[in-house]
């Protein structure tokens, strides 16, 4: 028995205009999600560019206050112990003895609270964060010698802000797969971890094994490091040897991220100059450009050492501000001379270095501060004048990591 025809010939018509539209829905419902995602990622893009600009400035506005109040805390407890009585008033010079500017030092390099630039890798966020702590320095010093704690509430006002910022913001990882969260959930085991970190550390290993150059370039990444972390002393010394309140001394901190961030403004126009000159032009003109800035940073540290006045001390922040292009510089040249499957490697090792550099200068400087202070005169600069060396080190390695 012969089948209907019209049933033969419409069935598969009717499946095809089905199936059409199914696809042409599942297009759009692609193209809904796809633009959902997109608009979602620049949404927390801009979140984040106004967090980091809200913690950087919360965090630097606090700095000149709390500076000046563990200073006074410190003082009041040495006078205490010297006469055996707890002393009305102390002026702002009888703090700046030795044995108190010693004990301010290292209280706030045990704090750790004072960093020596963003540790972001993006340009815009790079920016957004150096605005904050030019803004909070400048705001703190100005508020602050009205009203000590004011420029503290704004800090942690400005802080919570951010929180309340980020609250909105979705997770955007997906889920990881059920055998995946399993996996991730299963406890290590005490056997393991010898092994797992075995398995970590190999690929570095093999890495720096056969790129020699590689090894040389990230030691001077971590005394760069080393050496740009003294700056976290600026805001004492300057009030010490100007005899100057911290208010007055935090607007020499802010000229500092100010010049970082006008040359961080600058690198992608230096950038854009540097397209036409692809190969090892373009390698060997970021490597002059990095010996450059570890120039100037190294001639405005050695001017902080020995500067005789504010006008001096200004230029050679400015000086120092004017490296601030090395980082990029380095980054860029660590990328082309990597191949591409251990980049990932190469970075994570160029933040280890960086924040190695940073937790032992927080230990070392208020040290060598001590024994400037100690000796008294100019050596008082002796910290600015060990990073000065410091980076004179660092201009050797990228000669010979070359």
């Amino acid at each position: 028995m012969m089948a209907d025809p019209e049933e033969t010939e419409a069935t598969p018509l009717l499946q095809a205009a089905s199936s059409a539209n199914s696809s042409q829905a599942s297009g759009d419902r692609q193209g809904e999600g796809s633009g959902h995602e997109a608009n979602l990622a620049k949404y927390t893009f801009y979140v984040a560019l106004i967090v980091l600009f809200l913690i950087n400035a919360g965090t630097a506005i606090a700095v000149p206050p709390t500076t000046s109040v563990l200073q006074d805390v410190i003082c009041e407890r040495y006078y205490a112990r010297q006469t055996g009585t707890l002393l009305a008033s102390v002026s702002e010079r009888d703090c700046k003895a030795e044995p108190i500017q010693t004990s301010l030092a290292m209280v706030k390099g045990l704090a750790g609270m004072d960093k020596s630039g963003p540790p972001s890798r993006c340009f815009l966020l790079e920016a957004a964060a150096y605005s904050g702590s030019v803004f909070g320095y400048l705001a703190s010093s100005t508020i602050m010698d009205n009203s000590l704690w004011t420029p503290v509430c704004l800090g942690l006002g400005l802080i919570f802000t951010s929180f309340c910022l980020v609250l909105p913001v979705p997770e955007q990882r997906p889920l990881a797969a059920e055998s995946d969260q399993q996996e991730v959930n299963q406890p290590l085991s005490t056997n393991d971890a010898p092994k797992s970190i075995q398995r970590t550390l190999r690929p570095v290993m093999i890495l720096l094994k056969e790129q020699s150059s590689l090894v040389v370039l990230l030691l001077g990444l971590l005394l760069r490091s080393l050496g740009v972390s003294v700056m976290s002393l600026l805001i004492i010394y300057a009030s010490q040897v100007f005899n100057w309140s911290f208010s007055r001394s935090g607007y020499l901190v802010s000229l500092d991220s100010t010049t970082h961030l006008v040359v961080l403004l600058l690198l992608p126009t230096v950038d854009r100059l540097l397209l036409s000159r692809r190969g090892p032009a373009e390698v060997s003109t970021h490597f002059a450009l990095a010996r450059s800035s570890v120039l100037l940073s190294a001639l405005g540290c050695a001017g902080m050492a020995v500067s005789s006045s504010p006008s001096l001390l200004a230029i050679s922040i400015l000086l120092y501000g004017l490296g601030g292009g090395y980082g990029q510089s380095l980054r860029y040249i660590l990328t082309v001379s990597t191949p591409e499957e251990h980049r990932a490697i190469t970075y994570s090792v160029y933040a280890i270095m960086e924040t190695l550099g940073t937790l032992v200068g927080s230990l070392l400087w208020p040290l060598v501060y001590q024994i400037g202070l100690n000796l008294a005169g100019p050596w008082v600069g002796l910290p600015f004048v060990t990073s000065a060396g410091l980076f004179g080190v660092v201009f050797l390695t990228l000669a010979v990591g070359r």
